[in-house]
């Protein structure tokens, strides 16, 4: 039900504060947020570094993933459409929704609508937000550099974690 909660605020507020007008301009880096997380996914299937619970199940988590994948198409259209000009507002801009992003994982936590596993802890997830965020706005003015950053960070990680890839 929080998943559910969380993909219509999202929806909302990307009404709200998205930039509409110009979503094709963000479809590509919103593709690329969706796609990494379909690639942690199928990555860790076996071996969860994080995974979603809901209550009751929404049809083998497919669900959750749904909901999620929403409020990160929606993310990417507010973030990229009100991204600020000046190194210092884009700085906090990317703080802002460090933040948001952290502290959704930290109210998923309490709820149980989110479990840790195999040694990931809420730090590393506020050190991957930290990460994300630059890396969307990255993808929006160069796709291809990200693709390669992003390749070797997903490597690093796995290595990090000792993720069994079959």
């Amino acid at each position: 039900m929080i998943f559910i909660a969380m993909a219509i605020l999202s929806v909302l507020s990307a009404w709200r504060w998205g930039d509409w007008r110009n979503w094709q301009k963000y479809h590509a880096t919103m593709l690329y947020f969706l796609l990494g997380d379909v690639f942690y996914i199928l990555l860790t299937k076996d071996y969860p570094l994080w995974q979603h619970q809901s209550k009751p199940p929404i049809h083998s988590g497919i669900g959750t993933e749904i909901c999620c994948l929403v409020a990160f198409a929606a993310t990417t259209l507010i973030f990229l459409g009100l991204y600020p000009k000046g190194v210092a507002k884009a700085t906090l801009w990317i703080g802002l929704w460090v933040v948001i992003y952290s502290l959704i994982e930290v109210i998923y936590m309490f709820t149980g609508a989110i479990k840790h596993f195999n040694g990931w802890t809420m730090l590393y997830s506020v050190v991957f937000n930290m990460i994300t965020f630059p890396m969307l706005r990255l993808h929006f003015s160069r796709p291809i550099l990200t693709y390669v950053i992003s390749i070797t960070l997903a490597f690093g990680l796995l290595v990090l974690f000792k993720v069994p890839i079959k």
